[in-house]
């Protein structure tokens, strides 16, 4: 992935006609070397990425993290310096940049020391900005980022469990800090033991636990103290910058009330943040109702982060479907359709904010009673759509898909399931049935991030996607 990274960012700087760049900025040194964890400015010593446009790239950091840069910095150089010994970090920049035509620097993250030397050493109409071409670079992800960002919701996902699990009344604030930290760092273990092969990136979560309870509610970073939370009492649970799994960090809160909300003028608060919530979807679904043709929703683990079901299946048209229905059938031309819902815990209990992990959905009892007697029904050929997968095992698969691919497979007649939840899309064929995971609908800005396609059901079973943006073209024959 560094490699690749550094390559890329060569030739941006090529395309832009840079003759070198220095970046001191960490993330961006990580983005483009593997190289962390080494002393920063708060210790008076800068490292510095020295990336020639051509030749080589020269890491420049504190003899103490010499050994840590020779074990992780993807470069072909490495200068250590020592306080007080030479020019110190000064020593090789003269070298690189005193001859260069243009230099590309991160004006906003670049220490003031460093910014002064480097003005005294060329001139300011030399200086160019390598943070947007880094902005640019890294609004596309790669398949590791991607990983990167679906295990780091995993680790904030039993971060936040843990700690709505903690909250109580009686329960004093630093309990709650414990149980997150615990708890995320018990996950990123078992990922980083499991997926990654770097043994020296630390599972610990990082950063303070954001939290307050009671009147200091309203102090938005106020930091978890010994302080005794009450029943009744708001609690707030923030974790920016805390959820830091493989330096992929993410930003989130939730503000839970314990046993009951006491005070109403906060209820009141808490449904006008719903409102917003139910304001976006209302305008999503106008734009949608553009479409004069019949529409149709199946509903995913995200339509539900921060609303109820029921909330969402009344802000939403599903033609000629009873608004209550989460999960049902039509009938279109020469082809049934089935719409299936597995956002249920493993009790039957409908998925809702807070009470349900992306890892963990079921299609319940009643969904799989009344799924066998809609196959029994019909006698036209059948196509399913489902948000989570049903192809398989593991994090992105409704846990008992093996009873519902059972019914599709014993009812003879079904073509296709379309499926996503899995941002990385695929196809497979199992007992006769094509099953294409479309992959992410919007995962980055810009319209090349996004996936969405038009599907042809022939009439003799054929069935031919042609996928727009990220999403795949494929021909499935029936029975293949």
């Amino acid at each position: 992935m560094f490699e690749k990274n550094m390559n890329i960012f060569r030739q941006r700087l090529e395309k832009n006609d840079i003759d070198v760049a220095l970046i001191t900025d960490d993330d961006n040194v990580y983005y483009l070397t593997g190289y962390y964890d080494y002393l920063h400015m708060d210790f008076g010593r800068p490292t510095i990425l020295v990336v020639l446009r051509e030749g080589q790239s020269i890491l420049i950091t504190p003899s103490i993290d010499f050994n840590s840069a020779e074990s992780l910095a993807r470069v072909d150089r490495i200068v250590s310096w020592n306080d007080g010994v030479g020019n110190e970090w000064r020593e090789e920049l003269p070298k690189v940049a005193m001859n260069a035509m243009k230099v590309a620097i991160e004006p906003n993250h670049i220490p003031p020391v460093v910014h002064s030397y480097l003005v005294e050493l060329i001139e300011a109409e030399k200086l160019e900005n390598a943070s947007s071409l880094l902005s640019d670079m890294r609004m596309i992800k790669s398949d590791m980022e991607l990983q990167l960002a679906r295990h780091a919701g995993e680790v904030a996902n039993a971060m936040m469990t843990a700690g709505r699990s903690a909250i109580g009344s009686g329960i004093a604030e630093f309990e709650v800090a414990i149980a997150t930290s615990q708890a995320g760092t018990r996950m990123a273990a078992k990922l980083l033991n499991a997926h990654y092969t770097d043994e020296d990136m630390s599972p610990n979560t990082h950063f303070l636990q954001i939290m307050a309870s009671g009147e200091a509610i309203t102090k938005t970073h106020h930091r978890a103290t010994t302080r005794i939370m009450k029943y009744g009492e708001p609690v707030f649970l923030c974790f920016c910058g805390m959820t830091n799994f493989h330096r992929f960090k993410l930003g989130f809160d939730r503000t839970f009330w314990i046993g009951e909300i006491k005070d109403k003028s906060q209820e009141v608060v808490y449904e006008i943040a719903l409102a917003s919530h139910l304001a976006f979807l209302k305008t999503i679904e106008a734009e949608f109702a553009e479409f004069k043709g019949p529409r149709y929703h199946v509903i995913g683990n995200h339509d539900i982060d921060s609303i109820s079901k029921e909330q969402f299946l009344a802000n939403v048209e599903n033609t000629g479907i009873a608004k209550d229905k989460s999960y049902y059938s039509f009938d279109s031309k020469w082809v049934h359709f089935v719409v299936l819902d597995a956002n249920y815990l493993a009790d039957g209990r409908d998925c809702a904010p807070g009470n349900c992990k992306w890892t963990d959905t079921h299609v319940p009892k009643k969904e799989l009673e009344w799924l066998r007697r809609d196959l029994e029904a019909t006698k036209l050929p059948v196509v399913v759509l489902a948000h989570q997968r049903l192809d398989g095992r593991g994090s992105h698969f409704t846990k008992n898909s093996d009873e519902v691919r059972k019914l599709l497979e014993k009812s003879g007649r079904v073509l296709v399931v379309f499926q996503g939840h899995d941002h990385r899309g695929g196809h497979s064929l199992i007992g006769g049935i094509h099953y294409y995971t479309l992959k992410a609908a919007v995962e980055g800005s810009g319209e090349e991030n996004n996936s969405y396609g038009i599907v042809e059901v022939r009439r003799n079973g054929d069935i031919v996607v042609e996928g727009f943006r990220k999403a795949v073209d494929l021909a499935m024959p029936r029975n293949s």
